[in-house]
């Protein structure tokens, strides 16, 4: 419960979103090491479950690991990054709100479609 007396701890969080390549010789990083998402959209844990998926099939795909890593970057990207701008716009319009509310609503929609289609 918040009130007189409770302490409130509060800290900035970190977003980034890392250009490809995503791995460097077997090394590969995936979730919010290599894409950390704001909350608004609260997919953080979903992008990174698409991740392992995704990788999975390239590795499965690919008998040439070099392959299939850079398939898994090609194939997550876009997707990612569609995601993460959404919610940093997201975030920005609950600082500072510039447009009406139907247009932040819209990106919440638009953005909750895109994560329903197929990864």
């Amino acid at each position: 419960m918040v009130g007189q007396g409770n302490h409130i701890s509060y800290r900035p969080f970190d977003v980034l979103m890392m250009p490809a390549p995503w791995h460097r010789g077997r090394v590969v990083l995936l979730g919010d090491s290599v894409h950390s998402l704001t909350p608004q959209m609260t997919s953080g844990g979903g992008m990174a479950i698409e991740d392992a998926l995704v990788l999975a099939q390239e590795l499965h795909r690919s008998h040439d690991l070099e392959t299939a890593l850079a398939g898994y970057c090609v194939r997550r990207e876009a997707r990612v990054k569609r995601i993460y701008d959404i919610g940093y716009a997201i975030c920005n319009e609950e600082r500072n709100p510039m447009h009406s509310r139907e247009y932040q609503i819209g990106l919440l929609r638009a953005g909750y479609a895109f994560l329903s289609a197929p990864v």
